[in-house]
């Protein structure tokens, strides 16, 4: 489709960037990334209190994970950081009579937070460096420490901390204040990727948080958008039932699968799939020898179900004592795994490797990988092993798995929760004696999901947007 000259702008809104990347964080990043290379200036907002953000931003840097750091914004701190010219119409601060002080947090060695009791709830205040205070929240308790809800009132303050520059009576009245904020005059296109459902004000804070005549509002569904997904005319959950009444420019889904079954829901919503995305790798080598070497990249939580894949190996190694399964991640149940392996006396085959930022990168040295979770909206994971020509193993579970992997052509799929056709599906792979196709076909696979197709289809996605507005 060829697009008109226009000034364009994506905004792309997260609750938080952290340490440890899950796939919605990666994938947003991602699309930040292809839509600057094509021209799109492009932000990443988040929402979270976090004063490490600077050293985050840095490793993704270093990381190769963004080209800049620019772009890159948190809410607290921008205001922070934000130098005011105050008139002298300004309201000065409102006092409190009564405080009773609670207790400060420190950051590197400095006051951060100060927590006060009054009668009307907690008072937090929020401090520059130099121990001034830039913002000031009333909440229901001391544990609403992220301002998602419970909220009585916020307020921006100057930069001696005297006078009030905004106030607010909601999270989401801050929050829509700090986006208009960061977006310039143009053609703004704000990808909603997170979800917080304010059970005080009955909707998703982030759900068409900023509106005007040239801004467009996508809502992207990283998770199960339904209550039961067995059921196709199931209800949506909490978060999404506003998109039913009050529908936004369109919604986007990962794969046909999810897209489809909100066919049933409603007539009225622009659906579109437009999946994740991945850097696929010039060339692989499909004809190197078999190794023996399985590998699985997850969170160590009950959802992903990692001990099925531990069981499952460790009935292989019956068979083929040389096999070794590596396990990348971290999460609660760590230390269980551990024992699990040290029951099954596997110590010498499966292996707790930790997190790696770079995890992506490692698929090349394995011959396959192995998916054990209870559900995957799409599942990064898979993709990422295939831009390296390494076939997946996967439990057949709604929706990714089953949309991307093909039986015996770039992978294998098997019921899912059952260990022992688990256990036969990773020594079909083992036993079979066309690896090479395989990886050559998983290669293919990957190419589908490439950075310039999945970026071609965001770039039609706001264009045809902006026809619609325009008309």
């Amino acid at each position: 489709m060829q697009h008109k000259t226009v000034e364009r702008q994506a905004i792309i809104l997260l609750s938080s960037l952290r340490s440890v990347l899950r796939g919605v964080m990666i994938s947003a990043i991602k699309r930040r990334e292809n839509l600057i290379r094509k021209g799109i200036l492009s932000k990443i907002l988040t929402f979270d209190y976090c004063r490490d953000y600077d050293l985050i931003v840095k490793n993704l840097y270093d990381n190769d994970y963004v080209s800049s750091v620019d772009g890159l914004v948190n809410i607290f701190d921008y205001y922070r950081s934000k130098v005011y010219v105050v008139n002298d119409e300004a309201s000065p601060v409102f006092h409190i009579p009564n405080k009773e002080f609670i207790g400060v947090e420190k950051f590197r060695g400095k006051d951060d937070r100060v927590f006060y009791h009054s009668s009307e709830g907690v008072v937090v205040n929020y401090l520059r460096e130099d121990g001034t205070p830039y913002l000031s929240a009333r909440v229901v308790d001391k544990e609403n420490k992220f301002l998602w809800e419970k909220i009585i009132s916020i307020e921006l303050l100057s930069n001696d901390g005297k006078n009030v520059v905004e106030c607010f009576k909601s999270t989401r009245e801050f929050w829509a204040y700090f986006i208009r904020e960061l977006a310039e005059d143009k053609e703004t296109h704000v990808f909603q990727d997170a979800s917080f459902y304010d059970k005080q004000l009955q909707t998703d804070i982030f759900y068409k948080i900023y509106e005007s005549n040239n801004v467009y509002n996508y809502r992207v569904a990283h998770g199960a958008t339904q209550v039961n997904m067995s059921q196709p005319l199931s209800k949506p959950i909490h978060s999404w039932i506003e998109t039913l009444e009050n529908p936004c420019d369109a919604l986007i889904f990962l794969t046909d699968e999810q897209r489809y079954s909100w066919f049933f829901l409603s007539q009225n919503l622009n659906l579109v799939t437009i999946p994740h995305e991945v850097e696929v790798s010039t060339c692989i080598d499909k004809d190197r020898p078999f190794s023996y070497r399985f590998i699985t990249v997850t969170t160590l939580s009950k959802l992903k179900r990692v001990d099925h894949a531990i069981r499952a190996f460790a009935a292989v190694v019956d068979e083929y004592p040389n096999a070794v399964l590596d396990i990348y991640g971290q999460g609660p149940l760590e230390e269980e795994l551990k024992l699990l392996i040290d029951d099954l006396s596997m110590g010498n085959n499966i292996f707790l490797k930790g997190y790696s930022l770079k995890a992506w990168s490692l698929f090349e040295n394995y011959d396959c990988s192995l998916i054990t979770s209870e559900r995957e909206t799409f599942s990064m994971p898979i993709i990422e092993s295939f831009s390296y020509g390494c076939p997946v193993i996967s439990y057949d579970i709604p929706y990714g798995p089953r949309s991307m992997i093909i039986n015996g052509y770039n992978g294998y799929l098997a019921q899912s929760g059952d260990i022992k056709k688990l256990q036969g599906k990773i020594l079909e792979i083992i036993e079979q004696t066309k690896i090479n196709t395989m990886r050559e076909n998983a290669h293919k696979t990957a190419m589908k999901y490439s950075s310039d197709i999945v970026g071609d289809k965001i770039i039609d996605l706001m264009f045809q947007s902006e026809f619609k507005g325009n008309k």
